[in-house]
């Protein structure tokens, strides 16, 4: 059993349906929201969902005043569809390498790996987090799949090299149970 420590904005429970990110509540109002008593971050969420095949696309737009990068979105802004992997190997051949997701509200999870063949890879979120999806890298495909319980898949591919030890890869579709997709570019 490993610890990975809670990263800063923690998503304990990211839903397939919203690519991975937490559901919006109440003071995420698009019109009236209400910064977070305990770290006063003010984060907005308007949606747009569509009814499609499958399962409705839905896509969230943020903005949270913790936030201080830049995306295509803007400042402090992000999407749904904004879902990144970043894989690092910290220290290869002595510590497990790390994948980190990083949703479209800014949620964070870790990953560690947990099992590691020519063809695959897989990794395990800690036990302390709460977290019950795992993610798996397809050497072939170049793609990590986070699976999830309820049968849905969210699938990272085009990794690019950042450094030697580590790689970017961005949400390029989310898939259900029955083979339905959604595919982002």
């Amino acid at each position: 059993m490993f610890k990975i420590p809670d990263p800063p904005g923690f998503t304990p429970f990211p839903d397939p349906l919203h690519q991975g990110s937490t559901p919006p509540t109440e003071r995420m109002h698009p019109t009236m929201p209400m910064p977070d008593p305990a770290s006063g971050e003010l984060k907005v969420d308007p949606e747009i969902q569509l009814s499609a095949k499958g399962f409705d696309l839905t896509v969230s737009f943020f903005y949270s005043t913790a936030a201080n990068q830049q995306t295509e979105w803007g400042f402090g802004r992000s999407a749904s569809v904004n879902g990144q992997l970043l894989y690092h190997d910290y220290n290869p051949g002595v510590e497990r390498a790390v994948a980190t997701i990083t949703r479209g509200d800014f949620g964070q999870q870790s990953y560690r790996v947990s099992d590691e063949t020519i063809e695959t890879i897989v990794f395990d979120a800690s036990d302390n987090t709460g977290n019950m999806t795992t993610v798996m890298y397809v050497v072939d495909d170049k793609e990590y799949t986070e699976f999830f319980l309820s049968g849905m898949r969210l699938v990272y591919g085009n990794p690019v090299t950042l450094t030697g030890d580590k790689s970017l890869a961005k949400l390029v579709r989310v898939e259900d149970p029955s083979g339905n997709r959604q595919t982002y570019t």
